[in-house]
C-alpha cells in the first residue's frame, strides 16, 4: 500500500511510471523492468497564538512512518488544543502521527494564561465582601479594600503570609492565583486633656476614645483661679 511506480524501463529505455504496460508486436527478447519508490506525504504544522513546535513549516514523511510532534508554549501561555484535520485530539504537550498514509494538518493552539484574585473583608470576625477577579499574566494590578466609616485595614494578608496594613496592596507581574484576606478593625482616637494654671479636668491625661463615640469633657479651677480660655487642637 506504501509503494506506487517510480519508472517502467523496456529494453534500458524509459518510457514512463504507468501501472499498465503493452508490447506490441514482440518479434524479439524484451527486457522490462518496474522499479515501485515509497510514496511521500506532506504533514503541515501550524502554531496560533504564543508557543511553538517542533518540527514545524512542512514536513515531508514516508508512507508508513510515524511523525511526533513536540509542543512548546511561551511565558504566560499555554497549550489550548491541537487539531489533527480539523479534529480534537488534546491538549497535551506532544502528540505524534502513526502509520502516516496521507497528507495532514496539524493545527496547534496556545492560550494566554489567567489568573485569580481573590480578595475577602471581614469586620468583627464576620465576612462581609468576597470578590474574584481574573488578572492576565504577567500584569500589575493594585487592589484596593472597601472603605467602611469608623472602620481600618487592622491586619492584612497574602497567599497567608501577613503583610503591613493599608487601604490597597499591589500586586506585580502576577504568575500565580492570589487570596487576600482583609480584616477591618474599629478605629479609636486619643484625646489629651492637659491644663495650665490650677485646676483640674475630668477625664485626665489620655483617654481613647471609639469613632464617632462622644466625650464629656469637666473642667473645674482651684480656688483662686478662674477658667480663662479651652483650646481644641491648638
Amino acid at each position: 500500500d506504501c509503494y506506487e511506480v517510480d519508472s517502467v524501463i523496456v529494453n534500458g529505455i524509459y518510457v514512463g511510471n504507468m501501472s499498465a504496460y503493452t508490447l506490441y508486436n514482440i518479434t524479439d527478447n524484451q527486457d522490462v523492468r518496474i522499479v515501485f519508490g515509497l510514496l511521500e506525504y506532506e504533514v503541515n504544522v501550524s502554531t496560533i497564538g504564543g508557543g511553538n513546535c517542533s518540527p514545524s513549516g512542512n514536513i515531508a514523511v514516508y508512507c508508513g512512518d510515524s511523525l511526533p510532534i513536540t509542543m512548546s508554549a511561551d511565558e504566560c501561555h499555554s497549550i489550548d488544543s491541537i487539531w489533527v484535520d480539523g479534529l480534537y485530539v488534546g491538549n497535551n504537550n506532544s502528540h505524534t502521527l502513526y502509520d502516516i498514509t496521507g497528507n495532514h494538518q496539524v493545527v496547534v493552539s496556545f492560550a494566554t494564561d489567567f489568573y485569580q484574585v481573590t480578595t475577602v473583608v471581614t469586620m468583627n470576625g464576620n465576612e462581609v465582601s468576597r470578590n474574584i477577579f481574573a488578572m492576565m499574566c504577567g500584569s500589575d494590578t493594585l487592589v484596593e479594600f472597601p472603605e467602611v466609616a469608623c472602620y481600618g485595614v487592622g491586619t492584612l494578608s497574602v497567599n497567608g503570609n501577613v503583610v503591613p496594613a493599608a487601604a490597597n496592596y499591589l500586586l506585580t507581574n502576577i504568575h500565580q492565583d492570589y487570596l487576600l484576606e482583609v480584616n477591618l478593625t474599629e478605629q479609636q482616637y486619643w484625646v489629651v486633656a492637659e491644663i495650665q494654671g490650677e485646676g483640674s479636668v475630668m477625664p485626665a491625661d489620655t483617654t481613647y476614645v471609639g469613632c464617632g463615640q462622644n466625650l464629656d469633657l469637666t473642667f473645674e479651677a482651684a480656688e483662686g483661679w478662674y477658667l480663662y480660655d479651652v483650646l481644641l487642637d491648638g
